[in-house]
């Protein structure tokens, strides 16, 4: 979807050609070659394979064609390049929103003298991203070159395209900031970013940060009583050297402590942020009510087969809550990260239907109560997320669409332990270690050597020669080739 917004239809394609490139066998190729892969004509090819050069080499320096004109794919150096950002960056509409953040007394005209194209060309490319903003009900002023609309929401925005497309990094170097990670931050608030990134942080105080200098504040927050510690002094210290009206600062430090505690899914019990997110959520002034009791008793059924452990429940519990306290301030969709996703998981994880039935129809009971009438403006976001946040213990609880792997053994023991160790912790697989004369049917083998795979599963193909090699980065691709075997294996279960 990012693409969608940010990318015109040659980077699109470049885009398209270059995710193919990831798919090749390393080696050399005719660029006729990949006719058969595309519905694009040898000299569309042609051109965007040049194009695709320019960039590596300005990129990485690296070359694609060589001198014959051929593609060389090396994919483990075509793996390391982030092809997707380095597009984003160089697109027209993200360089339109960092000019409304950076720039003062900036208009379409001076953007249209710097970037040598005509206002009618930059109005018709910005189009797809004027409609993004349009559901969140921010507006873009082209001429002026500002977002208006709800204050938090522009921030957000503002910080997903930054962090997505360069970690902030575009900002920090227009604002000449050499500091990276803890030292960005004062060191008390260290302790809070044991699982997250420093500089997500600092990118959304910087952007907080210059949008205040353009008199832009957040409106009163809508939560009482939040529970959350003092956090980023260094900015609130900023805001007084601002004179900011002390009302506004409390506002201000609110956003932000709310953004640190409340806006991102958590992934690890221990997070040490998590203890305020529980103490909200037990406590009399969160608004949800029971909804968390009632998604609890919805989703343990569900479960059956490997219940959650205490862990995994109060995770869950803890991102279920947060995601709809979230949408409860605004009764409506939120700009979130996660949504770029969307197509990708559903088509990726074929358990997401049958659980996002479920979640829909939950939901659908719940919105008959008036006190959470609220979640009928935003449904189809709540099952989105709420199913994302399930589906791995769905697909864990349900072990006859998992993928039945068998490691065949070998004497190197500890390559294969540890071959196991990194595959049992994937939701979608059944590992077990199996001998080659084993009569065990397994829908996918894995061994170190072709001639510890007997031939029948040869003749069937359904299997993986991993070298025994700890140099060799073997987890992607063999991550790759698992998944593809799991996702034909449950649709056809699913038929």
């Amino acid at each position: 979807m990012l693409e969608n917004i940010l990318l015109d239809d040659v980077a699109q394609r470049k885009l398209s050609v270059f995710n193919q490139l990831l798919g090749s066998t390393n080696g050399t190729y005719s660029i006729h070659y990949f006719e058969q892969f595309t519905d694009f004509s040898y000299a569309r090819l042609n051109s965007l394979f040049s194009e695709i050069h320019d960039d590596l080499k300005e990129k990485q320096g690296l070359e694609l064609l060589n001198d014959q004109g051929k593609v060389h794919i090396d994919v483990s150096k075509l793996r390391d390049i982030p092809y997707s950002q380095f597009l984003f960056r160089k697109s027209l509409p993200y360089k339109f929103l960092l000019a409304t953040i950076l720039e003062n007394n900036y208009t379409i005209e001076d953007f249209c003298r710097d970037h040598f194209i005509s206002r009618a060309s930059v109005i018709r490319r910005l189009q797809p991203l004027i409609n993004y903003l349009k559901d969140f009900d921010i507006q873009l002023n082209c001429s002026k070159l500002q977002l208006t609309g709800k204050e938090n929401l522009i921030r957000i925005v503002y910080l997903n395209f930054f962090w997505i497309a360069s970690y902030g990094e575009d900002l920090f170097l227009a604002l000449d900031e050499t500091k990276r990670g803890f030292d960005l931050f004062d060191e008390a608030d260290h302790q809070w970013m044991t699982y997250t990134e420093p500089r997500e942080w600092y990118l959304l105080t910087t952007i907080s940060q210059l949008r205040i200098q353009k008199k832009h504040v957040i409106i009163e927050p809508p939560f009482k009583q939040l529970a959350f510690p003092t956090v980023n002094i260094s900015f609130i210290k900023k805001l007084k050297k601002l004179n900011l009206p002390q009302e506004f600062i409390e506002r201000e430090s609110t956003f932000l402590s709310f953004m640190m505690f409340y806006w991102n899914i958590y992934f690890y019990a221990d997070d040490p942020r998590i203890v305020y997110v529980k103490e909200y959520m037990n406590s009399e002034q969160q608004p949800l009510g029971d909804l968390i009791e009632r998604f609890e008793e919805f989703y343990l059924p569900l479960f059956s087969e490997k219940k959650l452990s205490n862990d995994e429940r109060e995770l869950l519990n803890t991102n279920i809550f947060t995601t709809c306290l979230n949408h409860s301030v605004l009764e409506d969709s939120l700009p979130l990260t996660i949504n770029f996703m969307e197509t990708c998981i559903k088509e990726q994880n074929p358990l997401y239907t049958p659980l996002s039935e479920k979640v829909r129809a939950f939901l659908k009971e719940i919105i008959l109560k008036p006190e959470f009438i609220w979640i009928k403006n935003c449904l189809e976001d709540l099952v989105y997320i709420c199913s994302f946040l399930l589906l791995p213990f769905y697909e864990r609880s349900n072990p006859k669409y998992q993928l039945n792997v068998g490691i065949i053994l070998s004497p190197n023991a500890i390559f294969l332990q540890s071959l196991f160790d990194f595959l049992e912790q994937i939701s979608f697989l059944t590992v077990s270690f199996v001998s080659s004369t084993s009569e065990e049917d397994y829908d996918f083998y894995i061994a170190t050597s072709k001639l510890l795979i007997p031939d029948r599963i040869i003749h069937n193909g359904n299997f993986q020669v991993i070298p025994l090699s700890p140099a060799l980065d073997y987890q992607v691709g063999l991550i790759d080739t698992l998944h593809k075997q799991y996702t034909a294996k449950s649709f056809s279960l699913a038929d």
